[in-house]
């Protein structure tokens, strides 16, 4: 009867890792995923981030599976790996500091920022996880002209598109 007790409890607690791994893991990766789209207007692949995910998920099954802790703690390391690597390969610059980098490089350009902002690939990645710039419409009020602006989110570097 004792051990019954105390092989269900080590059941318990094992389920009770596992879930915590899974939904830690989903939620970094929808963090990441919402970073990468409000603050950098999805200029960053999320391709390595999402099959990173699917293996920290995968490893969190293995670990249900053989109820053992060496693919929960490859599962936490994956996820370690997924932060570690988007913060050291994410833009210096987002959108807002990429705006207020061509306003201040000329005060008479004017950034409409109602949506008229895109994003536009490259032929080169710029980083190992980046392959588009963001594409700004700006209007000079002393030549009187408008233009479309490309900034490469990595160096800092724009110049007119046609």
């Amino acid at each position: 009867m004792q051990s019954q007790q105390t092989l269900n409890k080590q059941k318990l607690i094992v389920v009770i890792n596992i879930t915590f791994s899974c939904i830690t893991s989903t939620a970094i990766f929808l963090c990441l995923f919402y970073i990468n789209h409000t603050l950098y207007s999805n200029v960053i692949s999320m391709v390595p981030f999402l099959l990173l995910f699917q293996l920290s998920i995968l490893c969190c099954a293995l670990a249900s599976k053989t109820k053992r802790n060496f693919f929960q703690i490859i599962a936490a390391l994956i996820i370690f790996t997924e932060v570690a690597l988007f913060h050291l390969y994410s833009p210096p610059y987002s959108v807002s500091k990429a705006i207020s980098t061509v306003q201040n490089s000329k005060s008479s350009l004017i950034i409409r920022q109602n949506k008229e902002y895109a994003t536009m690939s490259t032929t080169v990645y710029l980083n190992p996880f980046v392959k588009a710039g963001y594409v700004f419409r700006c209007f000079d009020n002393d030549a009187n002209k408008q233009y479309n602006i490309f900034f490469n989110p990595i160096s800092g570097d724009f110049f007119n598109i046609q």
